[in-house]
């Protein structure tokens, strides 16, 4: 963002404690190279996660998730969904979480193994209390027969999320 403290109109120069809209106010990151394996309908929690503490009430997430997945040779349809819990830390259990936003159908093959990128992003207009953490992960459902495996072979996945000022659109 530029402009001349006191002078532009967007920088909000006069009203103390007030990021201005649309400023990044941090970035907080993690990736992860541990191995989670899905071998039927259940949903399980994928190692790619990330902590954040909030810093304004009034900013929106942009969370940017890179997930690694390897698939064996049998067809299968992926549903993952983008979840957060309070408190800091991962959890395996998915019932931990709660909805952000959900992927239907986000990946699948014919039957052919082998390593995919799945990127998923999502602004989440959080609401919560200056302070709070939360622990924002993605999660999967294969909704066909399959194995499918989070950061197989040496893979990793990377979750970033930007908190920023304001209601962020599109």
């Amino acid at each position: 963002m530029s402009g001349i403290i006191g002078l532009s109109p967007n920088m909000k120069s006069g009203v103390l404690g007030k990021y201005p809209d649309g400023h990044v106010i941090q970035v907080c990151s993690n990736s992860d190279d541990t191995t989670v394996t899905n071998t039927g309908a259940s949903e399980v929690v994928c190692a790619c996660f990330c902590d954040i503490t909030i810093k304004s009430s009034t900013s929106t997430l942009m969370i940017l998730a890179s997930c690694e997945f390897y698939q064996d040779s049998t067809p299968w349809v992926v549903h993952y969904n983008i979840k957060q819990k309070s408190g800091a830390g991962h959890d395996i259990d998915p019932a931990a979480y709660t909805q952000i936003k959900p992927f239907s159908r986000a990946a699948g093959q014919d039957g052919d193994e082998g390593f995919y990128t799945v990127p998923l992003q999502v602004h989440w207009t959080h609401g919560q209390s200056v302070g709070a953490t939360h622990n924002i992960a993605v999660t999967q459902t294969i909704a066909s027969s399959g194995t499918v495996h989070n950061n197989n072979s040496s893979a990793f996945s990377v979750m970033s999320i930007y908190e920023v000022e304001g209601t962020v659109t599109g």
